[in-house]
């Protein structure tokens, strides 16, 4: 026990980050919180529930059992044999790591581990980032539609916002097959768009797969090809293959 003792002595003054797999998760009375435990040889290791992460994207800390996770030890308490330690600041310093790479132009291996409806989750090397689907996909397809959570796509840095939020896009965008059903669009319907064509009769605006809607050139302000935008339809045609709608703003 004293060697292993003096070995997390000398990394928690080297502020090294360590890895172990959580055994459980339970509250705590004395520290008035949850926490999870992990196994530590002869110690208990205790990360306090706002010492998970600086983004709180779970709901319950139930989802860390049995996973491995990263963390810095924080205290040692040698006479209860426990050991306090922190996975946010590990994840922190292992985030400037992620992003210098992805700065520099790196692809790397994301794991998908979760959906919400503008897109999915996905995990670096331990460090968690958002992947939108209209940065998977040309045609607007969901990331939930192609994938499932722990599947691995090859990503490429997209931003970093001013709360320090990874958002990602895929190296090689989803291309999909076959054409978008007129059934799956509704008048009045606010969509996602993308204008393919400016024609001094209108504007063309891709709203999915295969098809193109038709409105008029808007008057307030100023558009170009490419430009992402929200489209109001107001006219289905099925039989003739035909949408027409409104630009209601620019998306970017």
């Amino acid at each position: 026990m004293k060697d292993i003792l003096q070995f997390y002595k000398k990394v928690m003054n080297a502020k090294g980050i360590l890895k172990s797999t959580v055994v459980r998760t339970q509250p705590d009375t004395d520290l008035d919180c949850k926490v999870l435990i992990m196994d530590l040889q002869d110690f208990k290791g205790v990360i306090k529930e706002d010492e998970v992460d600086a983004f709180r994207g779970w709901k319950s800390l139930v989802r860390f059992v049995g996973q491995e996770v990263n963390f810095i030890i924080e205290e040692i308490d040698e006479e209860n044999e426990t050991i306090y330690c922190s996975r946010k600041k590990a994840q922190e310093m292992l985030e400037e790591d992620i992003i210098n790479k992805l700065n520099d132009g790196e692809e790397l291996d994301a794991n998908i581990t979760g959906f919400v409806k503008y897109g999915a989750y996905v995990s670096i090397e331990g460090i968690y980032a958002l992947l939108h689907n209209v940065d998977f996909s040309d045609d607007y397809i969901p990331v939930s539609e192609v994938h499932n959570i722990g599947d691995k796509i090859k990503v490429k840095l997209n931003k970093k916002s001013t709360n320090n939020r990874l958002t990602v896009e895929p190296v090689e965008k989803y291309v999909a097959t076959g054409l978008m059903s007129f059934d799956s669009f509704e008048k009045d319907q606010v969509v996602l768009g993308k204008i393919v064509s400016i024609k001094p009769w209108g504007v063309y605006v891709n709203i999915g797969r295969g098809v193109d809607a038709l409105c008029s050139i808007p008057e307030t302000f100023d558009i170009e090809e490419g430009l992402k935008v929200s489209f109001r339809i107001t006219v289905i045609k099925p039989e003739e293959k035909k949408i027409r709608g409104k630009i209601l703003r620019l998306l970017g």
